[in-house]
């Protein structure tokens, strides 16, 4: 070993004639740093850049370093021995954190330097109430900038499925919370389809994992109704990955309602905010979903009712209506009819009157202008005579004419109505078919006719196997008759 400190003067003079080791030298710098550094505790102020654990030696290593204005200004290495791998516990006890890169810690070191390891700090004491004033200004940070951005209520604004049957899942495919909700969704008899996106919901790869399942589902949204964000299983202080800008900001932009399963009982994170609603447990987050399907499910059987009364009513207003119809149009063909026989009666009564009048009225004429007549020749009075027959036969075929057109008119009249009454009567006839026809479909009796049963237990609908036990006396309606069973065994 050195023994001049002369070597760290600051010129460059030759202060030993043969050449040092590496060894030699290294010693002599470890000699003035213990000299000066081995019995004083630092207090530092530095952010992680990288932490290991090895599983071996049972030692904690860290890369730290220091920024201003986002530019790395100092790097050191840092350890934490396995005889003082309690600080580790104490620190994740007292803040439910676990450290991770890009957290600031405030810790109490010793300076030490080694030929072998370069210099590196021996932390011994790491304080947590620094370390949750830094992640807490960071959460507030997060959330300033999400709600800048317009992002912190955009989830929240979009639509809920009325179905939301395809159900895309971002979880580890071992964790515990994903297959209690996995495990309640398939237990709930509706064709729930869940597609696993497989991540690691701890450790420092768990953000980019999360993003990058968000950013592919969004390109594949038309496949899914919703997404839902769980974990559960692993260690409360994990929660803290999930306070994550970029995790709040893919939540966000997802085109589909996000629904997390993360939570806490107290605190909620960064992704539990954005999100369109969020939960403490992936139980709560299925039952909500089936919740949702449930809700459709009885506005469908309410509409069906309605619709059945609606129907009913329907019916009996347009009976009620096409008997009017029917009446109205018995009552107005029966006066067109009365009215015409009466014309054609009253016609028939005094065309032969009227043809008595006017052969008199002629022969009048004649007897009045005989004396005159006898002036003329006998051809005008020949002439005359035929005139005055020709006039007689053309009133009577005119007479014969009229009575002809109105005997044909009415017969046409009465057709006419006869076919148009038949027409209605048979399209009102073919509609009440088809009102009879679908109401049928919709009563019980015929869907029990072809073969389908009912079962109740206390006269209830029984939907799942779930809700007997062995033992209860269950009634199974039939088309004809009923039959009372006692439950032996169930299948699920």
């Amino acid at each position: 070993m050195l023994k001049y400190n002369s070597f760290f003067k600051a010129n460059s003079e030759v202060i030993k004639s043969s050449p040092f080791t590496l060894t030699e030298i290294l010693n002599e710098v470890k000699e003035h740093i213990d000299s000066k550094y081995r019995d004083t505790l630092y207090l530092i102020i530095a952010e992680i850049k990288e932490v290991r654990f090895d599983p071996k030696t049972g030692n904690y290593s860290f890369d730290l370093i220091d920024k201003q204005n986002n530019n790395i200004t100092a790097v050191a290495n840092a350890v934490i021995w396995r005889n003082n791998a309690n600080v580790i516990e104490e620190f994740t006890k007292a803040t439910g954190i676990k450290l991770k890169a890009g957290m600031k810690i405030l810790f109490k070191a010793y300076i030490k330097y080694s030929p072998k390891s370069n210099l590196f700090l021996d932390i011994r004491y790491i304080d947590p109430s620094y370390t949750l004033g830094e992640v807490e200004r960071r959460r507030r940070e997060i959330i300033d900038q999400l709600r800048k951005e317009n992002l912190m209520d955009k989830n929240k604004q979009l639509e809920f499925p009325l179905l939301p049957l395809r159900v895309a899942v971002i979880s580890s495919s071992v964790s515990a919370g994903y297959n209690d909700f996995k495990t309640i969704l398939q237990n709930s008899n509706y064709p729930f389809e869940i597609t696993l996106f497989n991540v690691n919901v701890q450790g420092e790869q768990m953000e980019q994992d999360v993003v990058f399942k968000f950013e592919e589902i969004s390109r594949h949204w038309y496949n899914f109704d919703v997404v839902v964000l769980v974990r559960g299983g692993g260690s409360g202080a994990d929660l803290h990955y999930f306070d994550s800008y970029l995790i709040g900001k893919a939540i966000a932009y997802c085109p589909l309602p996000v629904l997390t399963g993360i939570g806490h009982t107290k605190d909620q994170s960064i992704a539990d905010l954005v999100a369109y609603r969020a939960f403490n447990t992936p139980t709560a987050v299925a039952n909500f979903i089936i919740e949702k399907v449930e809700e459709l499910e009885r506005r469908i059987s309410e509409i069906e009712e309605r619709v059945g009364i609606l129907t009913v009513n329907i019916l009996v207003a347009k009976n009620i209506e096409l008997n009017e119809h029917i009446n109205t149009l018995k009552y107005r063909t029966s006066k067109i009819l009365s009215d015409n026989e009466n014309k054609l009666n009253l016609l028939s009564q005094n065309l032969p009157y009227l043809v008595t009048i006017s052969i008199s009225r002629e022969k009048n004429k004649i007897a009045q202008n005989e004396n005159q007549l006898k002036l003329y020749t006998q051809s005008f009075i020949h002439n005359k005579l035929s005139l005055l027959n020709s006039r007689i036969e053309n009133l009577k075929s005119l007479t014969n004419q009229v009575i002809s057109r109105q005997s044909t008119s009415l017969n046409f009249l009465a057709y006419k109505l006869d076919t148009n009454l038949r027409r209605l009567m048979e399209n009102y006839n073919n509609k009440l078919i088809l009102i009879e026809s679908k109401v049928n479909l919709l009563d019980p009796i015929n869907v029990l006719k072809r073969g389908y049963s009912i079962t109740r237990l206390n006269g209830k609908v029984l939907k799942s196997s779930l809700s007997v036990n062995s033992g209860d006396i269950i009634e199974t309606i039939l088309y004809i008759g009923t039959i009372k069973s006692e439950v032996k065994t169930k299948e699920e």
